[in-house]
């Protein structure tokens, strides 16, 4: 976490803006380096016919970390070609990426052999609330650097942070060689036969078509919104790194609550509510004002990340639950790999989208609106089919969503919400009688 915060932080943005990098080139940014997930099938592979996964994992990981290191250095070269350093900088993002998707089915087939299946998803929420508390607290440290520093060079700014995140990222890997590894269900199977064996599950492909469709539409709009922050919205650097603490205290709050809900009432229901609720975020970012943009943002983001805490822990339950263990890293890739291709697909046409329409601007309703809120407002409506799908998943043994939702309504502080409606039963009901 303190590696992905340091390296992926808002100053990075303000780097790429500052190379002069596109709003096409920003959804390049985001797209092609999830169109390398398709590197997890070869991972895969890999990890069915390896006695060993750990060792793989912290080499390759290693590795791919260590290329942050030129990326922090080539906005310092001053000969290049216009553009050149954004496009080296994308191409070493991309082949870091590609390195780190061969490896992620070895590691989640790893954690799925060790973490016991009766605590399965509570054990998940409780390690995603420490990922997200240590997540919050760099990113409010990148903050206070970015507040405090405001009359530092940006190009120190981001070489610092950048050396320190892949410090704490080579440093994290390192650490597995302590973490024990059962022993690795080996499959001699067909490369054929075991690409297609997900697909050839009809649960699994109804879980596997609503990945895909969900994540092309939401890598639509979200690759944008720090950009429309910074660049529409007007909100200054630091106070835009103080808004992206709030996803990380958000989840934070409700991880270890998700993976109870789900190892009592199933991942489908719980996915269910989320994916429901899921399209109010960007319709925030559509109708938000310069001048109410940080409350209301610190508020809309803060929920979200809620929201995409239990679909993120629902979609693991389900993941890890469906997938048979002698072929389960394929399983995982299946899910990963296609979900990336499709996400990168979204990104990449929402920056040709905003490209083609950097023009449009018209009034309505008393105010000016552009290009960014047309994208916004695409990907709200593609959001809303998404539902159907989630209906389509089985899940054998899963509760029905309603009881998910009554007992979140008994939990504090989410009982507040129910208070009027059961005042007004009490008082209602001796009139009823």
């Amino acid at each position: 976490m303190v590696f992905v915060g340091c390296v992926f932080s808002p100053v990075t943005t303000d780097i790429f803006r500052h190379l002069g990098a596109t709003e096409l080139q920003f959804g390049l940014l985001a797209g092609i380096p999830m169109a390398t997930l398709f590197m997890q099938f070869l991972g895969a592979y890999w990890a069915n016919r390896s006695h060993h996964r750990r060792p793989i994992f912290i080499t390759l990981v290693i590795g791919a970390r260590l290329l942050f290191l030129p990326i922090a250095v080539l906005p310092f070269l001053t000969g290049l070609p216009p553009g050149a350093a954004v496009a080296a900088m994308i191409a070493l993002i991309v082949i870091a990426s590609a390195i780190q998707n061969l490896t992620t089915p070895m590691w989640l087939s790893w954690m799925s052999d060790l973490i016991p299946r009766r605590i399965l998803s509570h054990y998940w929420g409780v390690r995603q609330r420490y990922l997200t508390l240590t997540a919050t607290l760099t990113a409010l440290t990148v903050t206070a650097i970015t507040f405090y520093g405001s009359e530092l060079p940006l190009l120190p700014l981001f070489l610092g942070l950048s050396v320190l995140g892949v410090a704490a990222g080579v440093i994290d890997i390192w650490l597995f060689r302590t973490v024990h590894e059962p022993p690795n269900v080996r499959t001699d199977a067909h490369l054929l036969q075991t690409l297609l064996a997900p697909l050839r599950d009809r649960n699994y492909r109804s879980f596997v078509r609503f990945s895909v469709v969900w994540t092309a539409v939401s890598m639509l709009a979200a690759p944008f919104m720090q950009l429309y922050t910074l660049d529409v919205l007007k909100v200054p650097l630091w106070k835009t790194a103080l808004l992206w603490c709030m996803p990380g205290i958000g989840a934070a709050m409700v991880a270890p609550l998700w993976g109870r809900v789900v190892d009592r009432f199933g991942s489908r229901p719980l996915l269910r509510v989320c994916v429901f609720l899921k399209p109010a975020t960007v319709l925030v970012f559509l109708l938000v004002t310069p001048e109410l943009a940080m409350p209301v943002l610190a508020v809309a983001l803060l929920l979200d990340n809620m929201l995409n805490m239990g679909i993120e822990i629902a979609t693991n339950g389900v993941m890890l639950k469906l997938a048979p263990r002698e072929n389960r890293p394929m399983f995982i890739a299946a899910i990963a790999a296609l979900s990336g291709l499709a996400g990168a697909a979204g990104a990449i046409a929402g920056g040709v989208i905003l490209r083609h329409t950097n023009s449009v601007h018209f009034d309505l309703f008393d105010r000016t609106w552009n290009h960014y809120q047309l994208l916004f407002l695409a990907s709200f409506l593609l959001r809303l089919p998404c539902n159907l799908l989630v209906k389509r998943i089985h899940e054998p043994d899963s509760a029905p969503s309603r009881m998910v939702l009554n007992h979140l309504m008994e939990i504090w502080p989410l009982r507040v919400f129910a208070y009027p409606v059961e005042l007004y039963r009490k008082l209602s009901g001796p009139e009823e009688k």
